[in-house]
């Protein structure tokens, strides 16, 4: 039963930001001090935003839902995209550098009996890691950290890992982002 709530309150969470995002969009476009405002800071704190979100320990909610309300007061869609893909891969750099980190802090006889078959699936398959994680990336709507942080701890190259993630968040920000265009300006219609 506690699952199931937690589940809900997630659900509502992901609405509640939608729906705000929506109508922050409308705020923006009609309120021209928000506006203006949005755009002074726009594109380095869509940055802000997408660095932070990109380290989804922080903030587990994707910059690119942000969007709306970006464009809304002005900015341009691609490099509004392109900023965002950068940032949130500098954070999933961040959970590298985390996870390089532990590999240091956990000693050899304290972990798990798990670890050494997952070290050694890694090894043998070593050309097969970074097709998954650009999948995982492109393709699953959770933190990139699930996968990155493991894989640098394994041992994973900084550039094996940080080209996958950067084509990964790209196709995902840009399915994303159009999706999301589309349907505000559908949204936006029915008002």
């Amino acid at each position: 039963m506690n699952k199931t709530i937690k589940t809900i309150f997630k659900i509502i969470f992901v609405i509640a930001v939608l729906v705000f995002v929506y109508y922050m969009s409308l705020y923006v476009a009609e309120d021209e001090t928000v506006g203006i405002l949005v755009s002074k800071y726009g594109y380095i704190g869509l940055l802000v935003i997408s660095v932070l979100s990109g380290f989804n320990l922080l903030i587990p909610v994707p910059a690119i839902i942000f969007l709306p309300i970006f464009l809304s007061a002005g900015l341009n869609f691609w490099i509004s995209v392109g900023i965002i893909v950068v940032g949130m891969t500098a954070g999933d750099a961040m959970g590298f550098v985390l996870g390089r980190l532990g590999k240091d802090l956990i000693k050899e006889h304290k972990r798990p009996k798990w670890f050494p078959k997952v070290e050694k699936s890694i090894l043998k398959y070593p050309k097969l890691t970074p097709v998954v994680l650009f999948l995982y990336a492109a393709l699953v709507p959770l933190p990139n950290e699930i996968l990155v942080v493991p894989l640098a701890f394994f041992g994973v190259r900084f550039r094996y890992i940080i080209i996958s993630v950067f084509l990964g968040n790209l196709v995902f920000n840009t399915i994303s982002g159009i999706s999301y265009v589309s349907i505000f300006s559908l949204l936006k219609i029915g008002v």
